[in-house]
């Protein structure tokens, strides 16, 4: 059996955050993320850090292929 390679480091300790929100906006949130070359959680995620004056990552946010 051929090892995994693995995956990359984590970024410490994460909660799970659900909201409802419109349907437009989670599309203009999603094409944002991918127009950034991010995730759509590190997109989000830094978008709110940014807006209560919180850091999100101290490694920063891992970048999509």
């Amino acid at each position: 059996m051929e090892r995994r390679k693995p995956g990359p480091p984590g970024k410490g300790e994460r909660e799970e955050v659900r909201a409802r929100v419109p349907v437009a906006l989670r599309r203009a949130l999603q094409e944002e993320a991918a127009r950034r070359g991010m995730t759509f959680n590190d997109f989000v995620g830094e978008a709110l850090a940014e807006l209560v004056g919180v850091p999100y990552a101290e490694q920063g946010a891992l970048k999509t292929a």
